[in-house]
């Protein structure tokens, strides 16, 4: 029932390529489509609930307990100094993460990378616990990181969404102010090779060496 259930609520190719990356090993082949978006800086703060409270994280522990949510998301080749996780909690425990980046943000398993301008900040790495799904959770956390990164002085808050995740897709589009473009990034052995359409623009579109020279995708006309 699950997996007819997935199937359901993310569509047909997102379940199929959950499949195949538990098929197929990362360090072999890796293919992701991606539609950016930048989120509406116009969204009202919504105060945390009495059931519903969320915030960032303020001490090392809550990083690092977030960190058991979502995975070890400050390895992945960004800073931690770069990096702000939000964090819900009902009834004091911790229910979902969303982490936010400046600078650069890389997607170490496909070779590419977003370089960022000084006023964008990047949303990754989100989870909702499970038991914890469908009571407005990740829509509380937008509704809070968003205004907030807005008012510490970024002009733009961006992020990235397989289009394919049906439900992760009309999530995101209900908090978007546009579709910045889409990309398709393929990645086999060291080779990687990344696809731009829209508003990105890529400073190659094939690296031999993923790990150590991704290709970088810059975001948007402002």
């Amino acid at each position: 029932m699950s997996i007819l259930n997935n199937i359901h609520t993310k569509g047909v190719l997102y379940s199929f390529g959950i499949v195949f990356n538990r098929i197929v090993p990362q360090w072999l082949l890796r293919v992701r489509r991606f539609n950016v978006y930048e989120l509406d800086p116009n969204l009202s703060s919504t105060p945390s609930s009495l059931e519903i409270t969320v915030g960032w994280a303020v001490s090392e522990d809550e990083i690092l307990e977030a960190e058991q949510l979502t995975g070890p998301q400050r390895s992945i080749g960004v800073g931690a100094s770069d990096m702000r996780v939000c964090r819900a909690s009902v009834d004091g425990k911790l229910a979902a993460a969303f982490w936010a980046t400046s600078n650069v943000f890389l997607e170490d398993g496909l070779g590419i990378g977003y370089e960022l301008d000084d006023d964008q900040a990047w949303l990754s790495g989100a989870y909702v616990e499970k038991s914890f799904r469908r009571r407005g959770i990740h829509s509380s956390i937008l509704k809070f990181m968003i205004p907030n990164l807005i008012a510490s002085g970024m002009g733009q808050v961006l992020l990235a969404v397989n289009p394919d995740n049906i439900e992760s897709r009309k999530v995101h589009e209900k908090y978007a102010k546009r579709t910045v473009g889409s990309l398709i990034a393929i990645r086999f052995l060291s080779v990687a090779i990344c696809s731009v359409k829209g508003d990105l623009s890529g400073d190659r579109w094939i690296t031999l060496n993923a790990k150590r020279k991704p290709i970088l995708i810059r975001l948007g006309n402002r």
